[in-house]
């Protein structure tokens, strides 16, 4: 009887990966995930739970910054085999279809991976495409425990997995990144609800690079993973290719790319919101206008506001719908450039402060060079033609541009009328022998800009 009930507990029990069945357990999950059943996939990852803390401690004794110097100094990196066989593991299991079963049907174990290397800071030990996996099925799969988190809804007032996996800026810093795991812009079922869902998980990053005091520099993590939504051929541009291709209008509004760039929009103006709500919570870092380089720049506001830059930069692709790009991008612009002085907090004159400066030289480089994408044609949409008096710091960079735009509008005209035209929106023409722009609204009232 004892011999059949400690039988019965050893067969009903989990196999638990340590040193003496290693290579049995890796051929098992080999095997297992190989074949693809997934009723076997979702029992496997649910056995495999404890067993993460020992392999992640094992995974520890490997450093791959020591295993790349020793490679360049010609040197064996040594370490034993089952560490090998540890780090293999991690790989094997970054199979796309064990890690979406994971994190839609067994988060528990999903949300443990992460909880253990947060813990035990395996930052630079192995893991890469694991990590990188089981955030990319998250946020592909409306299912996974990701968008179950839905605010004030049941996980949703805990937020477990998200405040794991993007609430930590050491992980976001490291190797691991998790930020860029998603490629959304090379996703054919891009969509809003991922877009709301990635908005949310910088933001959640953002708030923790504030609350945990991250002091080493440049936030290169943190702006990869803006640079998935604004980079140049990332989801911005392309979403404002796809705009500037419809033709009828009345649809527009109800169109994938304008959905998908108003969530976007939406994603950064919650953005500018954390950082007035944590502006005391953010050290002052000096800034030279005149040498200022991003990539120096320790500041969160750099992060921030090349995000924004980068946002109205692309979104300047699409250049035959001008009132339409002018409503994706009003509401960003007025929480960056408020209605009044009082209301520019100190969080707002530090992002106005680096994005001025991304402003001006791109602005020279469309009147200058004639190079696109125009932004130059979307900043006069929204601010339009007229010279204000007040001292608002939007107001200062209205002056600047109309500065540049009487040093080289004409110019470019003669150098290249098509594209100097294009510098322009639809509603702004130039009057070639008064030497004047000349800005007619909706009800017939005009904006007259002297060149001369």
């Amino acid at each position: 009887m004892v011999i059949s009930i400690w039988l019965l507990w050893n067969i009903s029990k989990p196999a638990k990966f340590h040193s003496s069945n290693y290579k049995r357990f890796l051929d098992g999950c080999t095997s297992l995930i190989a074949r693809g059943n997934e009723p076997d996939l979702r029992e496997l990852a649910d056995e495999i739970f404890d067993s993460i803390e020992g392999i992640v401690k094992e995974c520890k004794k490997y450093n791959s910054g020591r295993a790349h110097l020793a490679k360049e100094k010609g040197e064996r990196y040594e370490i034993s085999e089952y560490t090998k066989y540890v780090l293999t593991l991690l790989d094997l299991w970054s199979d796309a279809k064990f890690c979406q079963l994971m994190v839609c049907y067994v988060p528990k174990t999903a949300n443990e991976i992460f909880t253990q290397i947060n813990k035990q800071g395996l930052y630079y030990s192995g893991g890469y495409a694991l990590v990188h996996q089981l955030v990319r099925q998250a946020f592909m799969n409306k299912t996974s425990i990701l968008y179950k988190e839905e605010d004030y809804f049941g996980l949703g007032h805990f937020k477990t997995f998200t405040n794991t996996v993007f609430g930590n800026c050491e992980l976001i810093e490291s190797n691991l990144n998790p930020l860029p795991a998603w490629r959304g812009w090379n996703d054919e079922s891009l969509g809003p609800w991922m877009i709301e869902k990635y908005t949310e998980a910088l933001n959640v990053a953002t708030e923790a690079h504030i609350a945990h005091g991250w002091r080493k520099g440049y936030h290169h993590g943190l702006s990869q993973g803006f640079n998935e939504l604004i980079g140049m051929g990332r989801i911005v541009w392309s979403q404002a290719v796809k705009l500037d291709k419809l033709h009828d209008d009345d649809e527009i509004v109800d169109s994938l790319p304008w959905k998908n760039l108003f969530a976007i929009e939406r994603g950064l103006d919650k953005t500018v919101g954390i950082l007035q709500e944590h502006e005391e919570n953010i050290p002052e870092y000096r800034l030279d206008e005149a040498t200022y380089n991003k990539f120096e720049d320790g500041s969160i506001y750099g992060v921030i506001a090349y995000a924004i830059f980068g946002f109205f930069e692309n979104l300047s692709v699409c250049r035959s719908k001008d009132e339409t790009v002018r409503m994706l991008a009003i509401s960003l612009w007025m929480a960056v450039y408020p209605v009044s002085k009082g209301q520019e907090t100190k969080a707002i004159v530090e992002l106005q402060k680096r994005l001025n400066i991304h402003l001006f030289k791109k602005f020279e480089e469309n009147l200058k060079e004639l190079h696109y994408p125009a932004l130059i044609r979307l900043w006069i949409n929204i601010a339009s033609l007229q010279e204000n008096i007040d001292e608002r710091r939007a107001t200062l960079v209205n002056k600047k541009l109309f500065e540049l735009l009487r040093k080289y509008y004409e110019k470019a005209v003669k150098t290249d009328p098509k594209k100097a035209k294009d510098m322009l929106p639809d509603k702004i023409r130039y009057d070639e022998k008064k030497g004047q722009l000349i800005q007619t609204y909706t009800f017939g009232s005009t904006s007259v800009l002297e060149l001369r």
